[in-house]
């Protein structure tokens, strides 16, 4: 038994952004054949290592590595 909302339909990339834009939820729905929650922890986990490598770049990685 899944906790989630059962796959309802797959959506297409502009159908996604307007369901989206007019506030509905997405849960439940496939975007390219991956359940939207999944793009958002793809997001997340982008946006992290996004971050982590600009810092490293304003740091300097020789002072990370001392």
């Amino acid at each position: 038994m899944s906790i989630y909302a059962p796959v309802v339909a797959d959506l297409g990339y502009f159908e996604a952004w307007d369901l989206w834009l007019r506030g509905r939820s997405v849960l439940g729905y496939e975007l390219l054949g991956v359940p939207i929650l999944w793009w958002g922890r793809v997001g997340e986990i982008l946006s992290f290592i996004s971050g982590a490598l600009i810092l490293i770049e304003l740091v300097g990685a020789d002072k990370l590595a001392r």
